[in-house]
């Protein structure tokens, strides 16, 4: 049978994790790969939501006992996220500027907003920019032992360009994260506002970690600004993105495929 895991609508209106779950339920090499690790009573259910990390669980059938987590991704094209919280490095800084920011421009009209948006974004990502300026190697280090110590234990991509979905422990796989103890973090600066790519450093010698800081609003500045229909507020976030997908996908150690 096959399973439509690309994210796009179809008749059954199944989301590209409702369709993972199906997949990995089957017996293709994926749904074989957990029953080899976890057990042949396992099942894989779907989770999600605002309580768990994970999108999918892999449950034994009889005690009903989790045995993992799995984050499951998309990627078409673009980036993805590994973290996206409201808990900033030295929030309170940034949050009295935002305040600041909102009450000066309180009962701001939708045509004041119009004129004057070129200045207010620009005004509003200054502060994110400045922000970036504050975070230290050390913030980092922690920031990323966090970000794998809460992962789930399990990852899956789904490949849409390749049309395959790739899955892989987070063992070995989060090196960049854990795997440089040794080494000092850093932030790096590119043209873009508020957003910067962490480095890594030890003798003289610079590597890229190819994952993304960006520090945003996450309902944009009209919502901020009351002037939203759909959101009421909007809440400072610190989202850890990953680059250089096309790399990183083919780069996985210990990978099972499925291919669609």
């Amino acid at each position: 049978m096959g399973y439509n895991i690309t994210g796009e609508s179809h008749s059954g209106g199944i989301d590209n994790e409702h369709s993972f779950v199906a997949m990995s339920n089957s017996t293709n090499e994926i749904g074989l790969h957990y029953k080899s690790k976890y057990g042949v009573n396992v099942r894989i259910e779907h989770r999600g939501g605002t309580r768990t990390v994970d999108d999918a669980q892999v449950i034994d059938q009889t005690t009903g006992d989790k045995k993992a987590g799995i984050s499951i991704k998309r990627h078409k094209t673009g980036t993805f996220d590994w973290l996206n919280t409201t808990h900033l490095y030295e929030k309170e800084r940034v949050t009295t500027q935002v305040d600041a920011f909102r009450e000066r421009n309180r009962g701001i009209s939708s045509e004041e907003f119009a004129e004057k948006e070129k200045e207010l974004r620009a005004e509003c990502a200054g502060f994110f920019d400045m922000h970036l300026d504050t975070i230290t190697g050390e913030f980092l280090t922690s920031l990323l032992s966090t970000i794998y110590a809460d992962y789930s234990d399990e990852v899956a991509i789904v490949d849409v360009a390749k049309g395959k979905t790739i899955a892989y422990s987070k063992e070995n796989n989060f090196k960049e994260m854990v795997g440089y103890p040794d080494w000092t973090y850093y932030l790096k600066r590119g043209r873009g506002k508020n957003s910067a790519v962490i480095w890594r450093r030890r003798d003289g010698e610079d590597v890229s970690t190819s994952l993304r800081i960006r520090v945003v609003l996450n309902n944009g500045i009209t919502a901020l600004l009351g002037l939203s229909k759909s959101n009421k507020n909007s809440f400072i976030c610190l989202k850890v993105q990953q680059d250089n997908m096309r790399k990183y996908i083919d780069t996985r150690e210990d990978v099972v495929i499925y291919k669609h």
